[in-house]
């Protein structure tokens, strides 16, 4: 059974080995993700472990080395499941508390107090750390990786549990300590960990490629400048929202050329940034189409709702005082506003929306135009009237 167990210690190593290399290699193809970097040191913290266990025997370096081992690859799995899902590393209480046990029991190694006794305090730190993980993973409960996440790392401190009183035991393949030696406990221990070991690694290297694409797709979808939506996201967003009505509020900068000309672009960024900040606080849905041309969107919402709101986004902006700009320069935005519902296309009203603010613009600018209210303009009734 001893010599079994020692070959399943080495399959077991092998398997961290591979998964180390896998971590590393998806550390790589996602830019240098640091949870990835964790999780690799506790995979290399792991295999050191495995290798003491077969092969280290039973004297007081082994019980440090272990006592080391075992914290840091807790520490560092706990660090890569806290990055991965998008929590800071372990608070300063739960790290001090972990490295002063850890470090208690490499005194009660030095004094030469018994196996059981020594080892305790290194595995209660071991445990501290996965209960810090798993608070951290409460957060991504509902998601599906997340609960596997849960799964694998509750498994992991369970087996943390089961071994607390046998630790040393396991020491040399179960020769070190054989009147504490328990023939189903190296079977039980490497057998779950060849289960929950993979299990957690895959997952946090799905995670982290996975918030890497998100943050790609976000970035793709997204001004640079401003933080927008560009046009094509920003209709698919509103084609999303459960209400199949609502308004569609079309904004323009006026004479905004005139002020990257007069002031630079550093202000006109300036200025842009600012209304951008307007525009999403009047309405769930916004974006910049054009250079200095916005869009909201008020799903849900009537024409003198949006009127209502539109005005208000005009007069806050207007309000604005830039340092750069002199105290005479008023800045001012012009809005169309058209309903959008039925099986019109969102295009389509965004074009009405664009009509109206154009002519918002011959009129004088700072000011609000009703797409429905110019000749030869049809309104959307059924929309205007809900």
């Amino acid at each position: 059974m001893a010599e079994v167990s020692v070959n399943f210690y080495w399959v077991v190593l092998s398997l961290i080995a591979s998964l180390a290399i896998l971590s590393l290699a998806a550390h790589w193809v996602v830019r240098r993700h640091i949870a990835l970097v964790w999780l690799a040191a506790a995979l290399l913290a792991g295999a050191i472990s495995t290798i003491v266990f077969a092969k280290g025997g039973s004297g007081p370096s082994a019980f440090a080395l272990l006592a080391l081992a075992d914290t840091f690859a807790a520490y560092s799995l706990c660090q890569s499941l806290r990055l991965s899902v998008g929590r800071p590393r372990t608070g300063r209480t739960f790290t001090i508390l972990a490295a002063g046990l850890t470090l208690l029991s490499l005194v009660l190694i030095v004094i030469g107090v018994e196996p059981v006794m020594r080892c305790l305090p290194f595995q209660a730190a071991g445990l501290i750390l996965i209960i810090d993980a798993l608070i951290a993973l409460r957060s991504v409960r509902t998601d599906l990786i997340g609960r596997g996440l849960i799964l694998g790392t509750s498994a992991y401190g369970i087996t943390q549990v089961v071994r607390l009183p046998f630790f040393p035991s396991l020491l040399d393949g179960g020769n070190a300590f054989p009147s504490m030696a328990s023939p189903w406990l190296n079977w039980f221990l490497l057998a779950t960990s060849s289960i929950y070991v993979p299990l957690v690694v895959l997952l946090i290297i799905a995670k982290d490629i996975g918030s890497v694409i998100a943050n790609y797709r976000e970035r793709s979808e997204r001004d640079g400048l401003t933080g927008l939506l560009t046009r094509q996201p920003f209709e698919d967003a509103v084609g999303e929202r459960p209400e199949r009505f609502g308004v569609l509020i079309a904004c323009d900068i006026d004479h905004f050329k005139r002020v990257n000309d007069t002031y630079g672009h550093a202000v006109g960024d300036d200025i842009l940034r600012a209304f951008a900040q307007r525009c999403v606080q009047a309405g769930p849905i916004a974006g910049r189409i054009g250079g200095e041309e916005f869009v909201v969107a008020l799903p849900g919402a009537t024409l003198p709702q949006a009127e209502t709101i539109a005005e208000r986004l005009r007069g806050r902006f207007h309000e604005l005082r830039h340092p750069a700009l002199d105290q005479s320069h008023r800045l001012s935005a012009s809005f169309g506003i058209a309903a959008y519902g039925g099986r019109e296309p969102l295009a389509a009203t965004l074009e009405k929306a664009d009509n109206a603010l154009y002519r918002a613009k011959r009129q004088g600018r700072n000011c609000l135009v009703l797409h429905g209210t110019g000749q030869d303009e049809k309104a959307n009734i059924i929309v205007q009237s809900a």
